[in-house]
C-alpha cells in the first residue's frame, strides 16, 4: 500500500529537529526546488516514518539486534535467539553525478553506503550500482524494523516464545498418552499454520506502516489457526490432513535415502 504524501508529511512534522534538518540540507541543494518533505518521502522506507530511531540507523547506521526464529531438528521445538547486524552510515547519492550535471531530486537519489559513494567520486552510478544501493536500503529497512525493543520484534518473540510453549506442552501431553496424532494435529498443527500465515502476510506487507503490518500479520496468524482447527476438528479432515502428511513424510524418507545412497 502506497504512503500519500499528505501523511508523509504529518510523520515528518513529527521528527525530532536533527532529522528534519538532514533533509532541510538536502532540499537547500536542489535546483528544483524540491522540498525536504518530499525527499523524505521517495527515500525513507515507508515501515520507518513514524520510527525516528529507526531513521537514524538508516542514514547514519550502526548496530542493530534482531531476534531470529529456530527450529531444533528432533525435538520438533522452535524459538529465538538474537543475531547482531552493522549497518552502514549513508549519503544521498546521486545517480547522475553532480559533476556532470546531475541534480538533487527524487528521481536522480538514492539512499548509499558513504564510503562506496564518495570512493566513486564524480563518476555516475551504473545500474549495478544503484540496485545494489536499493536492494541495501530495503534489507536494513527491514532489519531496522523488526530489530529488539520494537513492537514488531515484541510481537515476533512472543510468537516464538508461545511456539516453544505450546510445543513443549503438546510434547509432553503426547508422552504421557497414546494420543500422539490427535494430540499433534490439535496442538501443533494449528500453531504452526498459523506462524506461516503470519510470516507470509508479513513478507507481503512490506509498503505499510509497522502498526498496520503488526495488526494484518496478527489477523492472519490467527485465520491460520482457526482455520486449521476446523479442519482437524472434524474427522475427515482430520483423516485427509494425517493422510497428506504421511505421504510428505515417506516422500522426504525416500528423497534422502536416495540422496544419501548415492553420497
Amino acid at each position: 500500500m502506497a504512503m500519500t504524501i499528505s501523511r508523509s508529511a504529518a510523520h515528518f512534522a513529527e521528527l525530532p529537529e536533527d532529522i528534519r534538518n538532514y533533509f532541510y540540507g538536502i532540499a537547500a541543494k536542489s535546483e528544483d526546488g524540491t522540498t525536504a518533505v518530499e525527499f523524505f518521502h521517495s527515500e525513507i522506507p515507508n515501515q520507518l516514518k513514524s520510527d525516528p530511531e529507526g531513521i537514524r540507523l538508516l542514514l547514519d547506521g550502526g548496530t542493530v539486534e534482531v531476534p531470529v526464529e529456530t527450529f531444533e531438528i528432533g525435538r520438533a521445538s522452535s524459538g529465538t535467539e538474537t543475531v547482531e547486524y552493522q549497518l552502514p552510515d549513508r549519503d544521498m547519492s546521486r545517480i547522475e553525478a553532480g559533476a556532470n550535471g546531475g541534480d538533487y531530486t527524487p528521481d536522480n537519489v538514492v539512499l548509499e553506503d558513504a564510503s562506496i559513494n564518495r570512493a566513486r567520486g564524480g563518476v555516475d552510478m551504473s545500474d549495478t550500482d544503484y540496485d545494489t544501493a536499493a536492494e541495501s536500503i530495503a534489507n536494513d529497512a527491514q532489519l531496522i524494523s523488526e530489530r529488539i525493543g520494537t513492537d514488531t520484534a515484541d510481537v515476533l518473540s512472543s510468537v516464538a516464545e508461545t511456539s516453544t510453549s505450546v510445543d513443549s506442552a503438546v510434547i509432553a501431553t503426547a508422552e504421557a498418552s497414546d494420543g500422539i496424532l490427535e494430540t499433534v494435529l490439535e496442538g501443533v498443527l494449528p500453531v504452526t499454520v498459523g506462524a506461516k500465515c503470519a510470516h507470509s502476510m508479513w513478507k507481503q506487507t512490506e509498503s505499510m506502516e509497522t502498526g498496520e503490518r503488526l495488526a494484518v500479520t496478527a489477523g492472519a496468524g490467527g485465520l491460520g489457526v482457526a482455520a486449521t482447527i476446523a479442519v482437524v476438528s472434524n474427522p475427515i479432515g482430520a483423516t485427509c490432513v494425517a493422510a497428506y502428511g504421511t505421504y510428505k513424510l515417506v516422500k522426504l524418507s525416500a528423497t534422502l535415502f536416495d540422496r544419501w545412497a548415492t553420497a
